[in-house]
């Protein structure tokens, strides 16, 4: 240990830390001691064993085989996943299980820990340096059989894999924006096909692609249409805030909160957006603080000091007392944020024991464990969270989910927008009422006809999946056709449409059955990022072509300073 050997050395920790600065020493962190198992495993239900025994079979023939368990929230995915480990396990092979946000790797981490011990090895950004060379060397030397981790876990070197389980399938935080773009199913479906390994995705929201894939026959479905031990799916209700004075937590809301803290039980605010308002607007003149470096609002921040802070470049800035353009005074918060909410109900609520998580949390190392270890322990009884507490965290107390604004990304510029509100709200109102209590899940919304909005307060997947389906048929969008976006960047606009029009000209004369149609170039729906230009390319391909075959030739011609400025993304997640 560290401690022993200083002592044996006599000599001071500054001394062994500037011998680990040139890279003379390096430093591990010991393995935590596994938690101690709190109860045996739970009994399968009907449709978990089904489930199990599916897999049992094709993992002990040791064959590809893709599956997809489509389970409701509370349905015990996660049972099925261990029980699934297990078994694989036991053939000799081993398991490599991706989940889509840190935080959720704690809790699966912890699931898989408490049912396998020191045999579970973490992988995710936020290891240190030397936490994240001991458990890469306890993967590659075969000490650690199963791999827990976010994306990047896909490249761990793990050998001998027979189950790669991939959790929330449907999460968009499973691509890899920067270059090189990739998303982690797409590598986990590869990778399992090398190593005739059996993939099994599972989610209550499925893709729409995935989901369709399942209905061609091209996955195996398996399907969990029940909540575990008798639990039923919350109520919920629909609260219409159209006419209405603007009030970030409705009375409707309020009363619910009362009452849930009366009973002693927790309650989840669901919110996608940080920040205490999304941008300051002068009511004088109507001048909002923009980003120098991006197209897009600075977000207001409260703390010792206001700030607005642009979440994309990180541009800081001290927020304005006057405003900068007529200096008036007039120059206020417009919207709402996570912040904001958290104010609102201590203002509301002085006897609520708040916590926040969103990407703030993440600013300390470990916080965001520590809120979520409170908040399970009991020490918070409301949490304020963005899209972080609405994927997969599970809280046998909670019974209450208030959704303060359905509307938050029903109208991006993109395709996947009403997918991404659908899945979203369906997640989150599935946080409440895991266990006998009854839940409670209250929608506000301006927009309480919007079908993402409807087929989410009835949770009903199939319905969104056939009117999605449709609409995605009748414009040529995905699962019909593959998508290539290629983006090119310059601090000159011209230059950063050049190479692109370029690629629109080579292609234009292919058009056929694999090249559908060329869109572009044009301005990004985010014009300029980090004080560059952005314009887009967006090509249609048929659904069982190959793009990157297609573009090769064409990129290749292109002069090197050219081609180096374009990002190549085939199957984009987002068109921002």
């Amino acid at each position: 240990s560290r401690n022993a050997l200083l002592q044996a050395t006599g000599v001071s920790l500054g001394s062994l830390r500037g011998l680990e600065t040139r890279g003379l020493v390096r430093t591990v962190r010991a393995d935590t001691p596994p938690p101690t198992p709190t109860a045996p495993p739970p009994n399968l239900t009907l449709a978990q064993t089904h489930a199990v025994d599916a897999l049992r079979k094709t993992l002990e023939r040791g064959a590809y085989q893709p599956f997809l368990l489509f389970g409701i929230t509370g349905s015990g995915k996660t049972e099925v996943y261990l029980r699934a480990a297990a078994e694989c396990l036991r053939t000799g092979r081993n398991v490599l299980t991706l989940v889509p946000e840190i935080a959720l790797t704690a809790q699966l981490s912890q699931a898989f820990r408490e049912r396998f011990g020191a045999s579970v090895a973490l992988w995710h950004s936020h290891l240190s340096p030397s936490e994240r060379y001991g458990q890469w060397l306890r993967i590659q030397r075969g000490n650690a059989p199963i791999v827990v981790g976010a994306r990047s876990a896909i490249f761990a070197p793990l050998p001998n894999i027979g189950l790669i389980i991939n959790d929330e399938e449907h999460e968009s935080s499973y691509k890899q924006s920067n270059a090189p773009a990739y998303h982690a199913r797409t590598l986990a479906e590869a990778r399992a096909r090398e190593s005739n390994a059996v993939l099994l995705l599972g989610s209550a929201t499925p893709a729409l692609e995935t989901y369709y894939r399942a209905e061609q026959g091209l996955l195996r479905r398996l399907e969990l249409p029940e909540r575990v031990g008798g639990a039923r799916l919350p109520e919920t209700h629909l609260i219409d805030q159209r006419g209405k004075p603007f009030q970030p937590i409705s009375p409707e809301l309020l009363d619910a909160l009362q009452q849930t803290l009366a009973r002693g039980e927790q309650a989840i605010l669901f919110l996608n957006r940080r920040g205490y308002a999304p941008l300051l607007l002068c009511r004088e003149c109507g001048f909002t603080p923009m980003c120098p470096q991006c197209s897009v609002a600075l977000v207001y921040h409260r703390g010792a000091t206001s700030f607005l802070l642009c979440h994309h470049c990180g541009h800081r800035e001290t927020a304005p007392a006057t405003c900068p353009q007529c200096n008036g005074l007039e120059i206020r918060p417009f919207g709402v944020g996570t912040q904001r909410i958290e104010a609102a109900l201590q203002q509301l609520l002085p006897e609520a024991r708040t916590a926040r998580l969103d990407r703030d949390a993440f600013a300390r190392r470990g916080q965001y464990l520590q809120i979520l270890a409170d908040f399970r322990a009991g020490a918070l009884n409301v949490l304020i969270g963005t899209q972080m507490a609405a994927r997969g965290l599970d809280f046998p107390r909670v019974t209450l989910v208030g959704v303060i604004s359905a509307d938050t990304g029903l109208y991006l510029p993109d395709f996947r927008a009403s997918e991404r509100v659908f899945q979203l709200l369906t997640q989150v109102i599935g946080r409440a009422g895991r266990r006998q209590r009854q839940g409670l899940a209250l929608i506000q919304t301006y927009n309480p006809d919007h079908p993402a909005v409807q087929c989410a307060l009835r949770q009903d997947y199939q319905a969104f999946f056939v009117q999605e389906l449709e609409t995605r048929r009748e414009v040529g969008y995905p699962p019909f056709v593959r998508l290539v976006n290629l983006i090119c960047t310059d601090t000159n606009p011209q230059a950063a449409e050049r190479p692109l029009q370029q690629v629109a000209d080579a292609l234009s004369g292919q058009l056929g059955e694999a090249l559908l149609q060329v869109l572009g170039p044009a301005p990004a729906p985010l014009e300029r990022l980090e004080g560059r230009y952005r314009y887009h390319l967006l090509l249609k391909c048929a659904p069982d072509s190959e793009p990157a075959e297609l573009l090769a030739p064409v990129l290749n011609a292109l002069p090197l300073t050219n081609r180096a400025q374009i990002k190549v993304d085939i199957d984009p997640m987002q068109l921002l």
